[in-house]
């Protein structure tokens, strides 16, 4: 029960999947809105869940046996021509361009997350690497605020303290 509560998309498509390939085989016409509704929902799957590389290229291989042997039969046994099985390698081949979309989008974001997680890095590094410079700092410029009697000083003192809060608040 565990697996088929975590594979559960992937089952319902296998029973969604299994509806339309009856149908391919019972319809006497019309047989190819089955066969795409297979490969249009098989390719939301993906987009859902996107696959190992080595397991998607099984799956595309299955799912076109899956969707195109039935249309195989429904043409032979029907009226219409050869030229509607054109449709199963045109589909796979539209699936097959969906998937590198989808791999390049997954890199496009991992690179972006380690990009995020070294600018996240670098802003705590340097958070971190100031902060002892600036309490340092301003030790010192109390030290003179306190023990300065010249006006002037105490002001400029004043001022350098005031700053090295500033800084340590943008720090932290």
């Amino acid at each position: 029960m565990p697996l088929l509560r975590r594979y559960w998309l992937e089952a319902a498509w296998l029973a969604f999947a299994a509806v339309n390939v009856v149908a391919i085989l019972t319809l006497g016409y019309g047989e190819t809105v089955p066969f795409h509704f297979i490969f249009l929902s098989f390719t939301i799957l993906y987009c859902l869940r996107p696959w190992a590389l080595g397991l998607t290229v099984v799956f595309v291989v299955v799912n076109a046996l899956i969707s195109g042997i039935p249309l195989y039969f429904s043409v032979w046994n029907g009226p219409q021509g050869l030229d509607e099985l054109t449709e199963v390698p045109l589909m796979t081949a539209i699936f097959v361009v969906m998937v590198w979309h989808v791999r390049r989008r997954q890199e496009t974001m991992e690179e972006l997350r380690r990009s995020s997680e070294r600018e996240r890095d670098f802003v705590r590094d340097a958070s971190h690497l100031l902060r002892t410079p600036i309490t340092v700092a301003r030790g010192h410029a109390e030290l003179l605020c306190e023990s300065v009697s010249e006006p002037q000083m105490r002001e400029d003192a004043e001022i350098v303290l005031d700053e090295l809060r500033s800084l340590s608040a943008i720090s932290n």
